[in-house]
C-alpha cells in the first residue's frame, strides 16, 4: 500500500520495523500513522467516516421495499429480459396486430423496420447518458476522496520532530543489527514519548535478547504469531 501512495501521503508515515509473518518468509514493512487520540481529532476523525443510515430511515426503507414487493409479479418477468429485447417484443406484437388488422405485409414490416431504428437511436442516446453519469460520478468520489486526504493532513500527530529524528536512527541501528546502539536510542525515544507503542515494542524485543542481534541477522524480525 505505501509504494502507490501519493509522496505526501508517505511523508505522513511512520517506518517502524520489518518483520516476516508465521508460514510466510516474504520480508514486510510496518508503517504506522501517527494520529494523536485529542477530542479534536476524534471531531474530525467522525466528518471523515461516511454517514450511516440511521434506524428510523433504514425502517422506512424496508417498509418501501415490502410495499413494492406486492406488486413484483409482472416486474419480475419483464426485468428478466434485456430492455432492447423488450422493445423488440413489442415491436413485434405491434407488427401482428397491424398484419391482423389488414395491413399488407410488406407494410407492416416497413413500420416495424422504422420503430427499430428509433428504438436504436434511443438505445445509443442512453448509453451516452450512463456513460455521462459514470464520469460525474467518479469526478465527485475523486473530490470525496481529496478532502478527506487533506482532512487527514490536518490531524494532530502524537510525535514530534525531535522524536522522528531520534527514532528513525535507533530503527536504522536496530535493523543494522547494532543492537545495543538502538536500544539506548531507543530509550531516548521514551523519555520523549513514553507511551509509543512502536519504541515499547522494539526496546522489549531487544532486551529479551540481551541487546545482541543473534548470528545471520538481516534486519528482519520473525513474529511467531498472526
Amino acid at each position: 500500500v505505501y509504494s502507490i501512495m501519493s509522496p505526501p501521503c508517505q511523508k505522513c508515515m511512520r517506518k517502524i520495523d520489518c518483520v516476516t509473518v508465521k508460514g510466510s518468509a516474504h520480508p514486510i514493512v510496518l508503517y504506522t500513522l501517527d494520529v494523536a487520540e485529542t477530542e479534536e481529532n476524534m471531531r474530525a476523525a467522525e466528518k471523515l467516516d461516511p454517514a450511516v443510515p440511521s434506524q428510523s430511515r433504514r425502517g422506512s426503507k424496508d417498509k418501501d421495499e415490502r410495499k413494492g414487493s406486492t406488486d413484483a409479479g409482472t416486474a419480475a418477468v419483464a426485468a428478466s429480459a434485456p430492455p432492447a429485447e423488450i422493445k423488440r417484443r413489442n415491436s413485434l406484437g405491434q407488427l401482428m396486430r397491424r398484419f391482423s388488422n389488414g395491413k399488407t405485409a410488406e407494410g407492416a414490416l416497413k413500420t416495424l423496420q422504422q420503430s427499430l431504428e428509433l428504438d436504436e437511436d434511443e438505445e445509443v442516446e442512453e448509453d451516452v447518458e450512463d456513460a455521462d453519469k459514470e464520469a460525474l460520478a467518479e469526478k465527485d468520489q475523486e473530490k470525496a476522496t481529496f478532502k478527506r486526504t487533506e482532512a487527514i493532513f490536518k490531524l494532530k500527530r502524537t510525535t514530534t520532530p525531535q522524536f522522528l529524528a531520534v527514532f528513525d536512527e535507533a530503527r536504522d541501528k536496530y535493523l543494522a543489527g547494532h543492537w545495543e546502539e538502538a536500544h539506548g536510542l531507543f530509550a531516548k525515544c521514551k523519555e520523549i514519548l513514553p507511551n509509543d507503542g512502536p519504541t515499547e515494542t522494539l526496546m522489549s524485543y531487544i532486551a529479551r535478547r540481551d541487546k545482541k542481534a543473534p548470528p545471520g541477522w538481516r534486519g528482519v524480525r520473525e513474529l511467531t504469531s498472526k
